[in-house]
């Protein structure tokens, strides 16, 4: 995945590599870290059968702001 870290861009990074407060880049096909929030989405889907076993395609939103 495309991480943001340390205000710097890196190209492509193992997900097992990141670290708290990284910002992921995800596109399609990627494997996604279980452990993300979202900060902004685009009609993002996923399926959680790699995780959970459960094969039913699913909708996620960002995480609203909690100021």
């Amino acid at each position: 995945c495309k991480v943001k870290r340390n205000g710097h861009w890196s190209t492509e990074i193992d997900p097992t590599y990141l670290i708290p407060g990284d910002i992921v880049e995800i596109r399609k096909g990627d494997i996604v870290p279980a452990d993300i929030v979202l900060l902004s989405t685009n009609n993002l889907k996923v399926c959680n059968e790699e995780l959970n076993g459960n094969k039913s395609i699913l909708n996620r939103h960002e995480k609203p702001n909690e100021n």
